[in-house]
């Protein structure tokens, strides 16, 4: 019987796993407007340019916050 419940158990993670291996990620072909005038700053290559990225993630989130801000104020209006 524990013979039993083992395979059924196997079984089903198998036919979990071939699931989540079976499917193909396709990209999407366009990406949802998010409506900000404000472009995100790129990424840093090296080291020394993290502190100035810093700098631009904390001015780009601030802007962000306040476009959020404001439509949704325009919203409840």
């Amino acid at each position: 019987m524990r013979l039993v419940v083992i395979l059924l158990a196997l079984a089903i993670v198998g036919f979990l796993v071939y699931g989540q291996i079976g499917k193909v990620w396709v990209p999407p072909d366009d990406l949802p407007d998010t409506g900000s005038g404000v472009e995100a700053p790129r990424v840093p290559q090296r080291v020394q340019e993290l502190p100035a990225f810093e700098g631009q993630m904390e001015r780009f989130m601030d802007a962000t916050h306040e476009e959020r801000q404001r439509r949704l104020e325009e919203s409840i209006r």
